[in-house]
């Protein structure tokens, strides 16, 4: 089952109105229904939506098994990175050629992430831009190969957060 949210403000994704409670609410409502394997929930993003793909998946890493993201970063690697209970995995598509998060802030997150034993790669795709759309195919089959392989070692586990 995929349940694609959007933020709350259309200027983009933020922690406090629709940061990790928001995307519990939609997905308690939807496992509700039946039929989903709690320990087998991941996170994807494109561009914002990967920013906070990457963030909710460091900060709710006992709760999702994994992510993949186009085009994201980690928006406060400080804040962020410490708040992670697990080495949750991670993978990442960026273009060489995306002006919107360059490649080398893709390349600095993957630095980060790995320095701090993550298991995370990062796919550089020669001369692509930002557009997602145009390598939707190609991304998603590759992201939900590494995706469907992780499953979490226990029920999820859910952090609740103040964030200011």
């Amino acid at each position: 089952m995929l349940v694609a949210p959007d933020s709350l403000d259309k200027a983009g994704w933020n922690l406090q109105a629709d940061g990790p409670e928001f995307l519990r609410q939609v997905i308690e409502a939807v496992v509700a229904g039946g039929g989903i394997d709690g320990r087998r929930m991941y996170l994807f993003g494109h561009s914002a939506g990967g920013h906070q793909a990457l963030d909710i998946a460091l900060l709710e890493s006992e709760y999702f098994a994994a992510a993949a993201v186009h085009a994201g970063v980690l928006t406060d690697p400080g804040m962020i990175l410490p708040r992670a209970d697990r080495k949750i995995p991670l993978a990442m598509w960026n273009g060489t050629a995306d002006q919107i998060v360059p490649i080398d802030m893709a390349r600095s997150t993957l630095a980060l992430l790995k320095a701090r034993g993550f298991p995370a790669a990062l796919t550089e795709m020669p001369g692509h831009t930002h557009d997602y759309y145009g390598s939707a195919g190609q991304v998603n089959a590759a992201a939900w190969q590494m995706l469907k392989t992780e499953k979490l070692d226990a029920d999820p586990k859910f952090k609740t957060y103040q964030f200011k």
